[in-house]
């Protein structure tokens, strides 16, 4: 019920917005009686539905938000992130992948594309995630498409963000970082 609440302030909030960007000041935290610090350098061992503040909630391996209501540019998105206490989702490797699509398939949140942590922004072609290590490339990560099975990422100096793409089967895209699309936060 509380991540329900939280996710429609902050709709309201990104609605309410004229700018259609997102900025942390826009929202105030809603704190609930249990005042822990939801902040940590590492993530625990064992993530349990117990073990994520909320709105996150265990998916996989992490503790994670995925919202397909509030959407945005990658900034704006970045931004709401970190008014949880989060960042843009890190998927590391092809089981964390599985379990994020396996959520959004079995609650049925495929209407939107969703913002990742990566992008090539800084040096073209060297994709990263937020933290600075590499993304992994190629299969199983990006999404392959059209009749020459051409993978992403593809879109050269004018696409250097990173989604799952709804239209791709929520493989990994690059896009332009302006473009509006919901997000996947996790806990730092």
């Amino acid at each position: 019920m509380m991540k329900a609440f939280v996710l429609l302030v902050a709709c309201l909030a990104s609605l309410a917005n004229s700018s259609g960007i997102l900025r942390a000041s826009d929202i105030e935290p809603i704190s609930t009686t249990d005042e822990t610090d939801v902040t940590t350098t590492d993530p625990p061992e064992t993530v349990t539905p117990e073990s994520c503040p909320e709105p996150f909630e265990s998916i996989g391996k992490q503790c994670l938000l995925v919202d397909n209501f509030t959407k945005g540019t990658y900034q704006g998105m970045k931004q709401f992130c970190e008014m949880f206490h989060g960042r843009v989702v890190k998927i590391a490797n092809a089981e964390a992948l599985r379990a994020i699509s396996d959520y959004i398939y079995n609650n049925k949140l495929t209407t939107v594309s969703l913002w990742i942590g990566a992008t090539d922004e800084f040096a073209e072609g060297t994709w990263k995630w937020e933290d600075g290590t590499h993304v992994l490339m190629g299969t199983p990560f990006w999404a392959n498409y059209g009749c020459n099975n051409d993978q992403s990422p593809d879109g050269g100096t004018s696409q250097n963000c990173a989604v799952l793409d709804k239209d791709l089967h929520f493989y990994f895209n690059d896009v332009k970082c302006d473009s509006d699309a919901g997000v996947i936060c996790e806990v730092l």
